[in-house]
């Protein structure tokens, strides 16, 4: 068995989720192809022909297995993909020259207050973590290495003043929802800040829905919150 296809076990292609959803909703001739998760990514192959993150030349699982993976574009009549994109110094504009966009700095779109005291910071928790652990929660061992209930680092003298011991649980608050953590107490928090790892839901839901102008990125990296011992 393909490692990439023991991350995605299935009994048959024809259990796949896709083509349960679409055989109920009465389209499932558009999904014939979709037999199996390697079938699905040789049509993305195929769409990719042409375009900056080309993938043709990967004929499949195994040959990723057998690289231990392929960096993109792999064109087709490629072995090993492209390790460092823009080597050439041409990049995908009409002119070939880069772009910069550059935004002046502007205040967050929310700010502290005396019922949400705290600037709320998320990110990466550790090196067991990545994104929204759709890659590293599955496999095993990462998930044994990473925290399975989230962790809210506050600095010490904030802690103290809210009469808080190391390691209990606390409630998070912000103007959009609420969830628990257990609090560490960390030397490396500023006073006045508290963090949160974001590869929980319920993280996101604390954050704000703004978002960047020119990248569309959500801003999901601070909000103001108040943190409460339960109740």
């Amino acid at each position: 068995m393909s490692a990439w296809s023991a991350l995605w076990p299935e009994k048959s292609g024809d259990r796949m989720l896709v083509r349960l959803l679409a055989q109920a909703w009465g389209c499932g001739e558009w999904f014939r192809e979709w037999s199996s998760p390697e079938a699905v990514f040789r049509i993305l192959c195929d769409l990719s022909q042409g375009q900056p993150c080309d993938i043709t030349g990967i004929s499949g699982y195994e040959m990723i297995d057998r690289a231990g993976g392929i960096p993109w574009p792999c064109s087709s009549g490629s072995e090993r993909g492209t390790k460092r994109l823009f080597a050439d110094g041409k990049y995908y504009t009409p002119n070939q020259k880069a772009r910069f966009l550059f935004s002046p700095s502007r205040p967050a779109d929310e700010s502290i207050d005396q019922k949400y005291p705290f600037l709320l910071l998320t990110g990466r928790g550790n090196s067991s973590q990545w994104h929204t652990l759709t890659r590293t929660d599955a496999s095993a061992l990462l998930r044994k290495l990473s925290p399975s209930q989230p962790m809210l680092e506050m600095h010490a003298d904030d802690a103290k003043a809210l009469g808080f011991q190391d390691q209990q649980k606390v409630i998070i608050r912000s103007r959009r929802g609420a969830m628990e953590a257990t609090l560490n107490i960390a030397p490396t928090m500023r006073k006045g800040e508290v963090f949160l790892p974001m590869h929980y839901p319920e993280v996101n839901r604390l954050t704000h829905s703004s978002f960047d102008p020119h990248s569309r990125q959500p801003s999901y990296k601070l909000c103001a919150v108040q943190v409460t011992a339960p109740t």
